[in-house]
């Protein structure tokens, strides 16, 4: 009889027949998951970014009035006035591709 790993997230309901599938899956569907809009991100960095960039509901308003915009790479303390000037500088300094998919548009 072949072991079964049934993931542990109430209601998704998949299950696995070996560890790695059911880890892959995990880390890929449910870890650093946004909890307000289902989004995963590759990092719980980037997911806290998300979180105070797109759901709080002062980051707008701090954001006028000083840079606010973090890096993407979390060693790199600068912050930047823009999504559009963090852009430009993933670009320069950090060489990332220009056609990254950086931020999705708000609506």
């Amino acid at each position: 009889r072949v072991q079964e790993f049934p993931c542990s997230i109430s209601r998704c309901g998949k299950i696995f027949d070996s560890l790695l599938s059911y880890e892959s899956h995990y880390n890929t569907q449910h870890r650093n998951c946004c909890s307000v809009c289902k989004r995963v991100f590759p990092s719980n960095y980037l997911l806290e970014l998300h979180l105070l960039e797109w759901h709080d509901s002062m980051f707008e308003i701090q954001a006028a009035k000083q840079n606010m915009y973090k890096c993407l790479v979390e060693s790199c303390p600068t912050l930047l006035q823009t999504s559009k000037t963090r852009k430009k500088h993933m670009i320069e300094k950090h060489h990332f591709p220009s056609n990254y998919r950086f931020d999705r548009v708000k609506k």
